[in-house]
Order: C-alpha cells, then sequence, then structure tokens
C-alpha cells in the first residue's frame, strides 16, 4: 500500500503543479480565448468517455501495465506542450492528456480500492487520499511560484521526465486477481437499491464541485481582486485541511462502532455551509469558512471511498467503482454549465451559493434516508461483525 500512497502523492503534486495552470500556459503560447476554451473542454470531456471502460479494463488487465501506459501518456502530454505551438496537433494532444490522465486516476483509484484489504480499512484510504491532497496543495503552490517567476517550460520538463521514472516505478505495485465479468453483470450490480440511493446522493453533493470549477477562481478574483498567485495560495492552504481531515477520519473510521452516516451527514454539512458563507466580503472570514468546507469534502471523499469497498465485490471494484465515479463527474459537468451561466449573468457568488445549497440538500437526503433505516446496534463482544450500513 506504501507504494501506490507514493505514486498517488508525485501523481497529485504534478496536477497541482502543471493541470491547474494550463490555461496560463496556453495563454502563454499565445492561443486565444476561444482556442483556450476548446482546448480545456476537449480535455475535461474525455474524463466522461472513458472513466468506465477503464474501470472495466482494470478488472481485466494488471492495473500496473495501465498505470505504467498512463505515466507515459502524460509525460508525451508534458513534453508535446514544449514543442507543440500549433492548435491542431495540440487539441490531439490535449485529448491524450485527458485520457492518460483520467486513465491514471481511475487505475490508482481501482487498484487502492482492491488491496486495501479490511484490515485498518479507513487508515489506508485516508492515507492515499489524505496525502495525495497534500500534495496536491504544494503543487498549487511551487507551480503558481514558478510560472510566475517564469520557469513554465522547464516544470514541463521536470514533469516529463518525472512522470518516466514514474513509469517504471508503477511495475512494482501489488497485482489482483483479474476477471473477464459480462458488461450485463455490472449493470446488474449496480441497479441494486443501495448503490442507487448512494451514489444518487453523492451525485447530488457532486454538483457544488460544478460551482467550483466554474466560478470560483473568478469569485476570488472579483470579490478579492486576487492575483493568479493569489488564488492559488488561497486555494492551497484549505487543500491541505482537506488532506488532513481524510487522514484523521480515515483512523476514527476503523474503531467498530463508528457509524458511517453520521460522518457523511456531519460533512455535508460542513461542505454545504463552509461554501454558502465563503462568500461573505471578508478574507480572513471567507478564508476559515472555505477550509471547513475542504475539510467536509475530506471525509466526505473518504466515506465514498470506503463505502464503494463495502458495497462492491473486490473482484468487480475497478468497473463498478469507475461507475459511481462516472455519476458524480456527470453532476460536476451538469453543475458547471449550469453556474457558469448563471455567474456570468448574476455575479460569481451566486454559483458559490447555489452550489453550497446543493451540498446541504445532500446532507437533507442523507439525513431522511439514515432516520428512515436507523443504524443497527453495536454487535455483543464476541459475535461477527456485519459490514457497516451506508444507506
Amino acid at each position: 500500500m506504501k507504494k501506490i500512497v507514493i505514486l498517488n502523492i508525485l501523481f497529485r503534486l504534478l496536477q497541482g503543479c502543471v493541470f491547474f495552470y494550463l490555461a496560463i500556459i496556453l495563454k502563454e503560447l499565445r492561443f486565444s480565448g476561444w482556442d483556450i476554451g476548446i482546448l480545456l473542454a476537449m480535455y475535461s470531456l474525455t474524463p466522461l468517455l472513458i472513466s468506465v471502460p477503464a474501470g472495466i479494463m482494470n478488472d481485466r488487465i494488471d492495473s500496473r501495465v495501465l498505470i505504467s501506459i498512463s505515466c507515459i501518456g502524460n509525460g508525451l502530454f508534458f513534453a508535446g506542450l514544449i514543442f507543440t505551438k500549433s492548435f491542431l496537433p495540440l487539441l490531439i494532444l490535449f485529448l491524450l492528456g485527458g485520457a492518460s490522465n483520467n486513465f491514471l486516476f481511475v487505475s490508482l483509484q481501482a487498484l487502492a480500492l482492491k488491496i486495501t484489504g479490511e484490515e485498518k480499512k479507513g487508515e489506508k484510504l485516508g492515507a492515499f487520499q489524505g496525502y495525495a491532497f497534500m500534495a496536491y496543495a504544494m503543487g498549487l503552490l511551487a507551480g503558481g511560484w514558478l510560472m510566475t517567476a517564469g520557469f513554465s517550460m522547464q516544470l514541463l520538463v521536470c514533469g516529463a521526465a518525472l512522470y518516466g521514472v514514474l513509469a517504471f516505478y508503477s511495475m512494482s505495485l501489488e497485482t489482483t486477481m483479474l476477471v473477464n465479468i459480462n458488461a450485463l453483470e455490472y449493470i446488474r450490480d449496480f441497479r441494486s437499491r443501495d448503490v442507487i440511493i448512494f451514489c444518487l446522493i453523492y451525485s447530488v453533493f457532486a454538483f457544488h464541485w460544478g460551482s467550483e470549477a466554474s466560478s470560483l477562481s473568478l469569485f476570488l478574483s472579483e470579490q478579492f481582486n486576487f492575483s493568479k498567485y493569489q488564488i492559488g495560495l488561497f486555494m492551497a492552504l484549505p487543500i491541505s485541511f482537506l488532506g488532513l481531515s481524510a487522514l484523521i477520519t480515515g483512523r476514527i473510521a476503523d474503531k467498530n462502532r463508528v457509524d458511517p452516516r453520521k460522518f457523511i451527514v456531519t460533512a455535508f454539512l460542513m461542505s454545504g455551509l463552509g461554501q454558502l458563507l465563503m462568500v461573505v466580503p471578508e478574507v480572513h472570514i471567507s478564508m476559515l469558512m472555505r477550509i471547513i468546507h475542504e475539510a467536509g469534502d475530506g471525509i466526505a471523499g473518504l466515506f465514498f471511498a470506503i463505502g464503494l469497498t463495502r458495497l462492491f465485490e473486490s473482484s468487480k471494484l475497478g468497473g463498478l467503482s469507475s461507475m459511481a465515479t462516472f455519476t458524480n463527474i456527470l453532476a460536476s459537468s451538469l453543475g458547471a454549465l449550469i453556474f457558469s451561466r448563471i455567474g456570468e449573468l448574476y455575479g460569481y457568488q451566486y454559483p458559490m451559493i447555489a452550489g453550497g445549497i446543493s451540498a446541504l440538500v445532500a446532507c437533507a437526503l442523507m439525513i431522511t434516508i439514515s432516520c428512515q433505516e436507523p443504524a443497527k446496534k453495536p454487535l455483543p463482544a464476541g459475535v461477527a461483525k456485519e459490514r457497516p450500513s451506508y444507506i
């Protein structure tokens, strides 16, 4: 498990350094706003097309091989940004980058979920997610500073070289049992009542990610007149709390009497209220609310991962976990389309408020479900433990 945690840390570090600043890199290459929009749209749309196939492939093909190929793809994407200057080749390059980046994310998640096991599950998944988000926060700071100092191309060279090293390193990861399952079997498992409710609640929650993707940086720029580096700095500190909350909660989650639904309700409440109140026009209060929001997102993300391991068989986790993640991506993309227009017409504080409300709606749904089906009392000592209920 330690090796995949290290690989995920380095992956997220490079994401923070480069992927968050892709628009700036393209602007430095003197592309128009329209060209930049098309390129980033292609990069963002590929996860909708390949997430589920990538997950199913991780059940049928050694994840180490898929991770290695994805690292090579990301390395080629970085190298291509250095040498490619015209639009059409860049369009192909961004399709490659979006596909390989999503393939790497799905493959790392699938392998981590499969090899976690039952012992210290929360602690292991908390480490997998928590340290990676802390690395992403460091990447935001490092990338913003390096690009402000004029080292964009040098950063891309180092990133491409590091991905080359990771392509070899990934082959030392653990292996898992491979299966060849009919697509209809995945659909049948995914149509169970518990899975549908779980994914529905988390999709409502994921709607708020669309408001962040489309409006957060613009909100910070207009509300506080932040520069690009200041925006990165404002986001990095709260994201480190996202990682910290996943680490701490993972250890707590391993205790026998923990009811996951209480943690999910608390997480959704923190996330929703934090995003609602961060529109207060005082930078220190806004920062505090952002920290609360991200801490809630960290707890929610951890229990989403734990929930996947409880709902699905290990041999099918690649395909089924990617199907669950796809519903979140779809909700986030839909939110981005809706909220970007609201922000343009009425001001970027309103998408942030609407996103906070969507998280609170998910909280209300979770409370309703929990009240209808209360958690079972802890079993007496010596009696075999059941899997914790999520729904």
